[in-house]
Formats: C-alpha cells, sequence, structure tokens
C-alpha cells in the first residue's frame, strides 16, 4: 500500500490490517512526501512492514491493483 504524499488533517485509525508486500505509511522520515498526520494516528494491530522508505513504483514495494 503506498501513501505517497499524503496528508491526513483529521484522526486516522489503521488497525487489524495485513500488508503483505508492506507500506510506506509511516517511512520515508526525512523526504518532504512523507505522510504528515495532524493528529498522531493510532495504528494497531497491523502485520506487514508498515515503514518502508520510497515513493512507489513499479521496482519498488509497490502493489497494484487491477
Amino acid at each position: 500500500m503506498n501513501f505517497f504524499d499524503c496528508w491526513f488533517k483529521s484522526g486516522v485509525i489503521v488497525s487489524n490490517n495485513d500488508f503483505k508486500k508492506g507500506t510506506n505509511l509511516l517511512g520515508n522520515k526525512d523526504e518532504v512526501y512523507r505522510v504528515q498526520f495532524d493528529i498522531e494516528p493510532v495504528v494497531e494491530n497491523n502485520t506487514g512492514s508498515i515503514n518502508l522508505d520510497g515513493e512507489g513504483g513499479e521496482n519498488s514495494n509497490t502493489i497494484y491493483l487491477d
């Protein structure tokens, strides 16, 4: 799941997900395109990596849904 350049202005709960190939939800810490939260998110009971780095693309940890 790619959250490239997202900005969440209200509360976010990410709970009980299985990120099989991971996600950059909490990754890209030093990048301008990191996910931004105005309110600290609630992240609980998820499996898979949630702090991958990268912008997403066909050669990265991105899943494309048809």
